[in-house]
């Protein structure tokens, strides 16, 4: 008897699991052949781990109708009161580091700039619950803004190594943090500076604080200028800021939240939380200075 699964795919024979890619207590993802096609299972199991899997689904559906990412197609689907379970389709592909300047073909910018939206600042900032005061101080540095900014879909982790290319397309993976209505600048600025923000903690630059802030906005100013030009906006201050608020909250937040993060990760991540402390009191800074991009 035929065994309805995936869309209007029927099982014809069993299931075949071929490659575990990632296993722990969260979150399992794997490959697994049925009819001869090769699937990416991806299995949640803990409320946090589901929440980024319900990401996943609401990311792909929405972009389907606005076409900002090439996101690999969500063929089925299951909410259970332990796990949710996902059916996309298996690129068979690895990300690289040479999908770093490759930044226009992964995202339809032109068609993203026609969806964004205004929003009021001070109502934006108010879900980010522990920094109250950083609405007097980006008022206090932007106030000729008037507390109105834009927003649009955002993946939250837009890097190049959630990024895979096969012979033709140019695949964008793992919305886990997506959200609706982020600063639409925040996908943009995470690609070109988060890679280079892990490099800092790679090689314990951040034990020298000036220096590597100095590293870090020398090398954003250069490449949003010279590298990712067709991305630069007039008010790329203003974005950067919020950006470093933002990633701070989500930092934060993941680690008060995540309670199976693994001690490495914990690591990894209050090390971020430190290198993005000193960019904001370098910016703050250099802003009073009037030197800053």
């Amino acid at each position: 008897m035929k065994t309805k699964l995936l869309g209007n795919i029927y099982i014809k024979k069993k299931e075949t699991e071929l490659k575990i890619i990632k296993s722990n207590n969260d979150k399992v993802l794997k490959i697994v052949l049925i009819n001869n096609f090769k699937y990416l299972k991806k299995v949640y199991f803990k409320n946090y781990s589901k929440e980024c899997g319900l990401n996943e689904i609401k990311a792909f559906n929405i972009n389907k109708k606005k076409g900002y990412y090439l996101i690999p197609k969500i063929y089925f689907s299951k909410l259970k009161r332990n796990n949710l379970t996902i059916y996309q389709k298996y690129i068979d592909a690895r990300p690289s580091k040479l999908n770093y300047f490759s930044l226009k073909n992964f995202l339809n910018f032109k068609r993203y700039k026609l969806g964004i939206k205004q929003k009021n600042l001070t109502n934006y900032l108010k879900k980010i619950n522990p920094y109250k005061k950083v609405e007097k101080k980006l008022k206090k540095h932007f106030s000729v803004c008037n507390e109105k900014f834009f927003v649009n879909f955002s993946h939250g982790d837009f890097v190049h190594y959630n990024s895979i290319v096969d012979d033709k397309n140019f695949y964008t993976l793992d919305f886990d943090y997506f959200e609706n209505q982020r600063s639409y600048m925040h996908d943009i600025i995470n690609w070109i500076i988060f890679p280079i923000i892990s490099n800092i903690r790679k090689f314990r630059l951040y034990y020298f604080s000036k220096l590597s802030s100095n590293l870090i906005f020398f090398s954003f100013n250069f490449l949003i200028k010279k590298k990712f030009k067709e991305f630069y906006i007039k008010d790329i201050n203003f974005y950067f800021k919020i950006y470093l608020f933002e990633k701070l909250y989500f930092l934060n937040n993941d680690l008060k939240i995540n309670k199976y993060i693994s001690k490495k990760e914990k690591e990894k991540r209050l090390i971020y939380i430190k290198i993005i402390n000193n960019l904001l009191h370098f910016q703050n800074e250099n802003i009073n200075n009037n030197s800053f991009i």
